[in-house]
């Protein structure tokens, strides 16, 4: 599986949405997704960027997004909220969320939710 743009009409996901291991390249079906009653896991395809998940606002639990060696833009996720945690592959990312962003003004304020990285891996100065 490549991509998930059978999902293009979702809007929320109840619980966990975990989508790993399965070689994906693109979460762009994902485009009208706007919560997540559980955790966000992105493990093990080979996306590129998180595009797709621009409407994305709420992560009830954590976002847990590793093994995806090409991945350099995680600025989808700019308006996103989670509460338990955002797991990250640190030092990898080429194209951050705007320090201003919803995103950013949340991780600023909860720097312990972040694993494996840093605020600066996650956004721009």
């Amino acid at each position: 599986m490549s991509n998930v743009n059978g999902l293009v009409n979702i809007t929320s996901a109840d619980r966990d949405l975990m989508l790993s291991n399965n070689g994906l390249t693109s979460v762009s079906g994902l485009q009208n997704l706007q919560s997540v009653g559980g955790r966000l896991l992105l493990n093990g395809n080979n996306l590129t960027s998180l595009d797709g998940l621009e409407n994305l606002t709420s992560v009830s639990r954590r976002i847990n997004i590793s093994g995806n060696p090409s991945l350099v833009d995680i600025s989808a996720l700019s308006g996103t909220v989670m509460s338990n945690g955002f797991d990250i592959d640190g030092g990898q990312y080429t194209t951050k969320a705007a320090a201003s962003s919803t995103l950013c003004q949340y991780l600023s304020n909860n720097t312990y939710l972040i694993n494996g990285g840093s605020l600066s891996d996650v956004c721009e100065p």
